[in-house]
């Protein structure tokens, strides 16, 4: 298992190619700060957070610095979250 931080010499993207990352927390704090530097590097970025006013601002924070990537807001609760619940929210997310 490869382990990496946040140095400039990190080649996250060839080593972990895909299209989106989905960050969980994001809204603020290290979850935000993880969004930010994956937006940074070019990955387009799902946040995730239980409190939607805060993430639909992070959101347009993020997507204000980085036009060159998606920025996805999406409310979830982890400790409501069901199998079904969490399948909806996948559909919706794609629509």
């Amino acid at each position: 298992m490869k382990r990496y931080g946040w140095h400039t010499n990190c080649e996250l993207k060839s080593e972990y190619p895909s299209e989106y990352a989905l960050v969980t927390g994001a809204s603020s704090g290290l979850g935000h700060g993880y969004a930010e530097e994956l937006a940074k590097r070019g990955y387009n970025v799902i946040l995730v957070s239980r409190t939607s006013d805060k993430l639909t601002k992070a959101a347009e924070e993020l997507q204000g610095k980085y036009s060159n990537v998606k920025i996805l807001a999406k409310p979830l609760d982890l400790e409501k979250v069901t199998v079904d619940s969490l399948e909806q929210w996948f559909k919706e997310l794609n629509s």
